[in-house]
């Protein structure tokens, strides 16, 4: 589930078999929009910029969609993206851009329903096998994102100082912080 800037709306997925997508006005109680959305929704949010655009992601699932009188009406396919993988995570960044993680570890930057910017490695580690991530988290914060892995590697993503325009935006990896090794835990004990 997930609350709008002012926190007068709420979406909700309702389970992950048949899973249906609420979309309620809290000051009225009432709902504004449903869906069914089937098998493998796991995440929705609402836009900060336009508290009735909602973005799910889930199992073979991305979709921005846009409420419109009692239903929910698609914003179209996001053009430059397979939609057959496993989506993790997914985070609103600035005007209205999407950032979305997927079970391969890649990030990709979503901009009015293309794909921008695709961040493979995106805990820019070598491949020399000393430690294995798989991404299950995305933050934002007011200049980039940070991505969480599942044993505690962090990297941070900021924007381009370049991108004043207002138009495109581009993200350049600025650090990764490695947890500390089990034999240094255990030493500082």
């Amino acid at each position: 589930m997930a609350f709008g800037e002012d926190i007068r709306f709420l979406a909700i997925l309702t389970g992950y078999a048949d899973c249906q997508l609420i979309f309620l006005d809290t000051s009225r109680m009432r709902a504004m929009a449903t869906a069914v959305l089937g098998v493998g929704a796991t995440r929705v949010s609402i836009s900060p910029k336009d508290n009735h655009i909602v973005a799910v992601t889930g199992d073979k699932m991305l979709k921005i969609l846009r409420v419109h009188e009692t239903s929910f009406k698609s914003m179209g396919d996001v053009i430059n993206i397979n939609h057959a993988q496993k989506f993790i995570d997914h985070a609103w960044i600035e005007e209205g851009r999407l950032i979305v993680a997927n079970d391969q570890d890649t990030v990709y930057v979503i901009q009015q329903n293309q794909v921008i910017q695709v961040i493979d490695n995106c805990f820019n580690m070598n491949n020399d096998g000393d430690m294995s991530t798989s991404i299950t988290a995305l933050a934002v914060f007011e200049r980039g994102f940070i991505i969480g892995s599942d044993n505690g590697t962090l990297s941070v993503w900021t924007r381009d100082d370049d991108d004043d325009d207002g138009i495109s935006i581009h993200f350049t990896f600025l650090r990764t912080k490695k947890p500390p090794s089990i034999k240094n835990r255990i030493l500082t004990l």
